[in-house]
């Protein structure tokens, strides 16, 4: 089972359905998904210490140029913290 895979399952269902997680893709160590508030997305990094850092950034183009903004970054974060998390990040 990948890392993304693993990450994905943690996250509850509950909150998949109130943030409207949706599209998940993968990078090495990480987990990427779209969530319903306009153009964001959330990023879901493991660490060494087998900790999560959570990131929500917007990205879009602006003045034609594309440009990827992190609006907020949690750290630290172990996996029975990581529903609750995501859940305030987005509905804030």
């Amino acid at each position: 089972m990948s890392v993304a895979a693993i990450i994905w399952d943690q996250i509850s269902v509950s909150t998949k359905m109130s943030t409207g997680a949706r599209e998940p893709c993968s990078d090495t160590n990480c987990l990427i998904f779209k969530v319903l508030k306009g153009r964001h997305r959330v990023k879901v990094i493991l660490d060494p210490s087998d900790t999560y850092t959570v990131q929500l950034f917007k990205q879009g183009t602006v003045k034609n140029n594309y440009e990827v903004k992190l609006i907020e970054e949690h750290t630290d974060i172990y996996n029975d913290m990581l529903s609750e998390t995501i859940y305030h990040m987005v509905n804030k």
